[in-house]
């Protein structure tokens, strides 16, 4: 009986301390996840012309050697010039694949207009010159130091329109032959090119 009541009480406490000890570590990927997200819409608001955020959440839990999708849509009564895209992740990813499709009305993936393999980024964010209304973002685990990691992605849209100080005062489209974007200051984007796109950011994870 004595041996029994032992073996139970070995076995609560070994169960309680996993338990606890996972409870710990989610607790740690969900604040590293916080940090990486407001990183990732600081470098987006930072380009002005994104300066709105999509609010609609963007999450989910990925496992190793599997992916994750997500659709991203415009509105649906304008067109879009741009679309920027950030991947804010739990720093557990040692590897990932990064596809982004453009898409049909039906949610269909109808041509691969971009690839990246992504190594030792938390978060990684980029930008998309079409005038598509609807895109499909894969993201793929390929190496991870744990089995499930935490992924959101947040997105912004450009209409075209300039609704910043820095712009011209009146409305007018990117497409018009006499519109000059302002000049960013050389810390702003990397690399930097007249019209403010810039391919990738990426941060030293280990500063």
């Amino acid at each position: 009986m004595q041996t029994f009541i032992k073996r139970n009480t070995i076995l609560f406490i070994t169960s309680f301390c996993i338990l606890f000890g996972n409870n710990l570590l989610a607790q740690e990927k969900s604040s590293i996840l916080r940090e990486s997200i407001k990183n990732v819409k600081s470098i987006i608001e930072s380009l002005e012309i994104y300066d709105q955020v999509d609010k609609k959440k963007f999450y989910g839990v990925v496992g190793r050697s599997n992916e994750i999708q997500f659709q991203l849509k415009s509105s649906p009564i304008e067109e879009p010039t741009s679309i920027v895209i950030g991947i804010a992740t739990d720093g557990s990813i040692q590897e990932m694949e990064v596809k982004v499709f453009l898409a049909n009305e039906i949610n269909e993936p109808t041509k691969l207009i971009r690839t990246d393999r992504v190594t030792n980024e938390r978060e990684w964010v980029f930008e998309i010159l079409e005038n598509n209304q609807s895109y499909l973002v894969d993201i793929r685990v390929i190496r991870s130091k744990s089995e499930l990691s935490l992924v959101e992605l947040v997105h912004s849209f450009y209409y075209g329109f300039q609704s910043n100080s820095s712009f011209s005062t009146t409305k007018s489209k990117t497409g018009n032959p006499s519109f000059q974007a302002p000049k960013q200051k050389s810390d702003t984007l990397s690399p930097i090119d007249t019209y403010n796109s810039f391919e990738i950011f990426k941060k030293d994870l280990t500063k």
